[in-house]
């Protein structure tokens, strides 16, 4: 079973229960999701179902850009 999105005015603000954090960048909407060991593909089509843009995917988080 894919983990829930949760959105707030919006953004998406955790997926599962992971919340969604966001790094100190100055000009970019840059966000990421730790997920569990052995889950980046349940965690990856849940992103993938809510169109946003996946950045980066490591073996640890998954990062996005997410736009209103």
């Amino acid at each position: 079973m894919p983990p829930q999105v949760t959105r707030y005015h919006g953004f998406i603000i955790k997926v599962g229960d992971s919340s969604v954090r966001e790094p100190n960048l100055p000009d970019w909407s840059l966000v990421y999701v730790e997920y569990p060991p052995g889950e980046m593909e349940v965690y990856r089509a849940a992103l993938q179902y809510e169109r946003v843009r996946i950045i980066k995917v490591t073996k640890e988080r998954i990062y996005f850009e997410q736009a209103v």
